[in-house]
């Protein structure tokens, strides 16, 4: 089950990524959301902050996965360092707190 189709990641969201790419990166995006959030999106009613949350999952999960196992890189004059796993993890939690109502993320009772 993924919160979002590419449709609305073209038109609403303007992603720009290969739907063959978004349709993979979604299903996990949609995972990671359900999970922080104890299954308490209504399915059959998905909101739009929901699916702006698992387009925005699924672009940071692109950059994630397009650096994967690289510390940092050089190119002439420029140079770039990576970030750690545990700073992707606070990222991607970051998002779902920039998106979601904070009952959804709530580990409580």
């Amino acid at each position: 089950m993924s919160y979002v189709d590419y449709t609305f990641y073209k038109d609403n969201y303007h992603g720009i990524m290969p739907s063959s790419i978004f349709d993979r990166l979604v299903i996990g995006a949609s995972a990671y959301i359900k999970r922080n959030t104890f299954s308490r999106i209504d399915e059959t009613n998905i909101l739009d902050e929901v699916k702006y949350c698992a387009c925005t999952l699924a672009d940071k999960m692109l950059k994630i996965e397009k650096r994967e196992g690289k510390k940092s890189e050089s190119v002439g004059t420029q140079s770039a360092s990576y970030v750690e796993k545990s700073q992707d993890d606070a990222d991607k939690y970051q998002i779902l707190t920039d998106y979601l109502d904070p009952k959804l993320l709530y580990r409580g009772c």
